[in-house]
């Protein structure tokens, strides 16, 4: 992902494949959903930001509790408290 402006970005996807052989169309499709779903919750994150809902943070506490109660899970098990 490259910034290309204030409110634009540019996404750039290098496929790397055991002897160069072609992406299969299912990898393609699976990550078009993904790139899909995080465009979504990227653009609810930005809509918040300007409307001054939600002003920092490494996460979104509405839209990613899980992610942050996993690095928590991490964290401590890591002895990082």
């Amino acid at each position: 992902m490259s910034p290309v402006g204030h409110a634009q970005t540019r996404l750039d996807y290098l496929y790397l494949t055991p002897g160069g052989q072609a992406v299969a169309a299912d990898t393609l499709e699976m990550s078009d959903q993904v790139t899909a779903e995080d465009k979504w919750i990227t653009e609810r994150v930005q809509e918040n930001l300007n409307a001054g809902i939600y002003d920092r943070g490494r996460l979104s506490p509405k839209h990613e509790a899980g992610v942050a109660a996993f690095q928590d899970w991490v964290r401590v098990a890591l002895g990082r408290n």
